[in-house]
């Protein structure tokens, strides 16, 4: 009884070792399959990819077909809004993505790679530049920039980029104002008919923005941007995209240092009336008065920009006190 008691328990455990044997067979199956591509199968890909292709060529077959660009925007940071020379300088970046036909290839015959990094240099990429600049015309990115592409022929770019665009300003309300300010990208000679901007996502991405001192970054909006003279082809234009941003401004700064001063002063502007014709000190309180409101005039004179399409509140009030 003792001799097949011992003979079950043998039994049982065999099932327990097959199975943990069969478990250890299959993860090492699958750490070979994830590990099979290697650094050879890498170069191969890369020199079959790259044998007879011509970055100069869109990547379409059919040369009558546009090349379709899927853009989006992101912010990283506002750095200034200079009003008295209507630029504003953002920190972002965008995501440009489109399929190159002539970049693609069958995983199994190289390690089931899916994805690989390319330079920029080797590979079509679209003559965008930011249409609206402020200070000279330079494309996107640099030549050493990495670009992913996929074995489908995806390719994915995301070049930053410090910019400097022109921001018309109204300083109506100033310093209660808002202001929009637009930021376009463009190609600088494909047309409609050789390639087509798609925006992907209807607002600019702030997910790793970092709030501005100043400004508030209150509404976004990215939209299709053609301008409005059309191209040099007749009945064709440029394609791009703008991204509308709308600051308003944080006032309690200027509250504190130029609308209290000033409220203060029109106070005591009040009160030389009330001093007694006697006394000596009245001609003196209206002139300190007076050379105070030049002070702060000349203050917010320094910080608006040089324009008569609209006048500021502020400067309004000074000169009426």
């Amino acid at each position: 009884m003792n001799i097949n008691g011992e003979r079950r328990k043998q039994n049982d455990v065999k099932p327990a070792y097959s199975y943990n044997c069969a478990c250890k067979y299959s993860y090492n199956s699958a750490i070979q399959k994830i590990e099979s591509a290697t650094a050879r199968d890498v170069g191969k890909l890369h020199d079959d990819l790259f044998r007879d292709y011509r970055k100069s060529i869109r990547p379409v077959r059919n040369q009558t077909n546009a090349v379709i660009l899927n853009i989006s925007f992101f912010i990283i940071m506002i750095h200034d809004l200079d009003l008295k020379n209507q630029v504003l300088t953002t920190n972002a970046w965008l995501r440009i993505t489109w399929h190159d036909e002539f970049l693609h290839w069958n995983k199994t015959k190289y390690g089931d790679l899916t994805d690989i990094l390319v330079s920029r240099n080797e590979v079509w990429t679209p003559d965008l530049l930011v249409e609206n600049t402020a200070f000279g015309y330079h494309p996107l990115g640099i030549d050493q920039m990495l670009i992913s592409l996929d074995s489908e022929g995806t390719l994915i770019w995301e070049p930053g980029i410090v910019m400097q665009t022109i921001c018309e300003v109204n300083i109506a309300k100033y310093p209660f104002d808002s202001q929009n300010c637009a930021i376009r990208v463009m190609s600088w000679m494909h047309t409609n008919r050789s390639m087509v901007v798609v925006v992907e996502k209807r607002s600019v991405d702030v997910t790793g923005y970092y709030p501005n001192g100043e400004w508030d970054l209150f509404t976004t909006s990215v939209k299709a941007y053609s301008p409005e003279d059309g191209s040099y082809n007749s009945g064709e234009i440029l394609p791009g995209a703008e991204a509308i941003l709308e600051l308003r401004r944080r006032p309690v700064y200027y509250i504190i240092s130029t609308i209290l001063p000033i409220s203060m002063l029109s106070l005591l502007n009040v009160l030389v009336f009330m001093l007694p014709m006697n006394t000596g000190e009245k001609m003196t309180l209206a002139v300190t008065v007076l050379l105070s409101f030049t002070v702060f005039m000349s203050v917010v004179n320094d910080v608006m920009p040089k324009t008569s399409n609209s006048i500021s509140i502020l400067g309004k009030n000074i000169l009426i006190f």
